[in-house]
């Protein structure tokens, strides 16, 4: 129970792409408790600002635009890697609860602060904890030895607990803010650190022998179940009227996102998508989510499979930015079904717990349009047209084969156990990849032949290419024609007309769908050397017409390659 007078305060920080996220993060504290926000608000926009001021009890912490500037060109992530240097910009309190704002409050804070007030704590990571574990180079370098039983000991930054005037907590706040200034000053140092200030506090941690203050108290970072259809409600409470907590809220997001996530204290949307994307506003006053209805028309369920990446997420931005009315429009929505797309690869049991949750999302009927961008579809096109009762409709996107294995090489799209079929600068390139710290989920579970060790890299992304392309070609065999569409990624504008009345003409703005299909999606990574693309090419090199052919034969040469070479 909160003592009468003891000095407790919450300490965030916002973007303006966080705002939605940032509105539902204050209400869910608004229920339990009137301890003053110290907001750090970083480029916000005017109105924005005030229409914090509105909000009770919150103090708003801007940074000098100047000063913002200078971090910039430091690091593009400097928001993040900036968290320990927040704690300097508020007035000295007792204690002090930082919470990241992607999240929610869904029970009393009160034994937090209890901790708080205790000890320095912070929470182990229950996300992703393979992606938070710093590279060893770092403790090379520094001379610092990890403790074998201590290596697996990694923490989630969202949630910290502390007293800044306890001399405990000064040394770990000083050290975790010196972590940042070595890491500002030496690109190699920021390389190695895992996801941003949170690898620097994990390292302060490690060096002060501050083990016992990383807590296993998952409900109080607790991983939120991301499940758009439990988050809408056509209920629309009035916010200005206090409801008690829960029953009184059936209809309110908070109350969902309280069912879905059952024991948390506090809901964490860590990466994406974030609760924003899961929902949608009805007024900036507001924090009621609400389903726009879909006029009694049956929702539309688009499917979009192949191994053109970029080309998918560009063709499923195009949905998401121009329908009208609500969609669920995702890109290789987790679980990515990369396990299932094996285990039937391999003939086994694939129809998993995780495998039905999917079908039934894709069975929903609140939303005018249901779309999901992911290569693994490519296994289940005979499933979800059946299981879906033929309202199912497949884009099949396709792009030149040699760009596609190019890009794909270039990407580090590989298979564990085989990185070794490359030369040394693939494999030094391959490893600075995977210390970004990016998912590397489908590489796991990535299909691959049964017998062909000898392959080189390479052919590897040839067999993959037409194997997937063979299996899409014999389910579409299965289904009405009119059930698919092919898309060649290099003509995406072009067919992009096509494309709005394949799905529906009343589906979507088809201006704005011309507009949307101007933006491209790439991956973004360029990380690799130019002896690692020279090495590609030379892979590629004298092949060209040989896999072209081998694609034709695949698609069953019902679709002509638009390209040089066949």
């Amino acid at each position: 129970m909160h003592v009468a007078g003891t000095d407790r305060v919450i300490l965030t920080a916002i973007s303006p792409n966080m705002w939605d996220d940032y509105l539902v993060f204050y209400d869910s504290i608004r229920r339990f408790h009137n301890y003053p926000i110290y907001v750090v608000c970083l480029e916000m926009i005017d109105w924005q600002l005030e229409e914090m001021k509105k909000q009770k009890e919150i103090h708003i912490i801007t940074i000098d635009e100047d000063r913002m500037e200078d971090y910039k060109k430091t690091d593009p992530h400097w928001r993040q890697w900036f968290k320990p240097f927040y704690f300097k910009m508020i007035p000295e309190h007792e204690t002090v609860l930082w919470l990241d704002s992607d999240a929610c409050a869904l029970d009393s804070l009160d034994p937090l602060f209890e901790q708080a007030e205790k000890k320095f704590f912070v929470i182990a990571d229950y996300f992703a904890p393979k992606t938070c574990v710093n590279k060893h180079e770092l403790y090379k370098k520094f001379k610092l030895d990890i403790p074998k039983d201590k290596a697996a000991v990694v923490l989630n930054s969202g949630v910290i607990g502390i007293q800044p005037a306890r001399s405990e907590d000064k040394k770990v706040l000083k050290e975790w803010q010196r972590k940042v200034n070595i890491a500002a000053a030496d690109k190699e140092v920021r390389s190695w650190l895992a996801l941003f200030d949170q690898g620097a506090l994990l390292w302060a941690m490690q060096e002060l022998d501050m083990y016992s203050h990383i807590l296993a108290r998952k409900a109080w970072n607790w991983p939120a179940k991301k499940n758009p259809y439990e988050l809408v409600t056509d209920s629309r409470p009035d916010p200005a009227a206090p409801k008690g907590w829960p029953g009184s809220m059936d209809g309110d997001v908070l109350h969902n996102i309280k069912v879905d996530n059952d024991g948390a204290v506090f809901a964490h949307f860590a990466g994406l998508p974030k609760l924003a994307h899961l929902c949608e506003p009805n007024h900036v006053h507001s924090l009621t989510y609400f389903r726009r209805k879909n006029g009694g028309r049956e929702s539309k369920r688009i499917f979009i499979a192949g191994l053109e990446r970029g080309a998918m997420r560009s063709l499923a931005e195009v949905f998401r930015r121009t329908c009208i009315g609500e969609s669920w429009v995702r890109v290789n929505h987790r679980p990515t079904l990369a396990a299932e797309a094996q285990a039937k690869h391999l003939g086994n049991d694939y129809q998993t717990p995780e495998f039905e949750e999917r079908i039934g999302l894709f069975n929903r009927h609140d939303c005018g349009l249901i779309c999901e961008a992911n290569k693994n579809l490519a296994f289940f096109i005979e499933e979800i047209y059946e299981r879906l009762n033929g309202a199912a409709r497949f884009i099949i996107m396709l792009r030149d084969p040699i760009m596609t294995i190019r890009s794909r090489m270039l990407n580090f799209a590989t298979w564990p156990g085989h990185l070794h079929l490359a030369p040394i600068c693939y494999q030094e390139d391959y490893r600075k990849f995977l210390r970004l710290g990016l998912d590397t989920t489908n590489n796991y579970f990535r299909i691959k032949p049964g017998v062909g060790e000898g392959m080189s890299l390479v052919d590897l992304h040839i067999w993959e290419l037409e194997y997937t392309l063979t299996r899409i070609s014999e389910s579409l065999t299965k289904i009405p024609p009119h059930a698919y569409k092919f898309i060649w990624a290099e003509n995406l504008r072009a067919e992009i007309f096509n494309v709005t009345q394949f799905v529906g003409g009343h589906k979507l703005d088809p201006t704005l769908a011309e507009q949307a299909a101007r933006v491209k999606y790439g991956s973004g990574l360029k990380i690799h050397s130019q002896n690692t693309a020279d090495w590609v090419e030379s892979q590629i090199e004298g092949r060209t017409v040989e896999i072209y052919n081998r694609v034709a034969a695949a698609m069953h040469n019902n679709v002509m390659i638009p390209f040089n070479g066949v």
